[in-house]
């Protein structure tokens, strides 16, 4: 539904990455897709130290129309 990226100023070797899904399943089928992983083959080829957090939650609130 979103996504967002974004780079913090005094943190030149960052960037921030913010998805938003309509639930668990639509994030664990974005993590299946072939897109995803092709892009997860090229991040690891190109970047030598990086941490990649995953974690799904549920949102108390959204600023999307209903």
């Amino acid at each position: 539904m979103r996504l967002d990226a974004w780079e913090v100023e005094g943190e030149p070797n960052a960037v921030y990455v913010y998805e938003v899904y309509t639930d668990a399943e639509a994030f664990e089928e974005h993590k299946q897709n072939e897109p995803f992983k092709k892009f997860i083959e090229i991040f690891s080829d190109i970047i030598e130290d990086s941490t990649m957090v995953i974690p799904f939650s549920e949102s108390v609130t959204s600023n999307l129309s209903e």
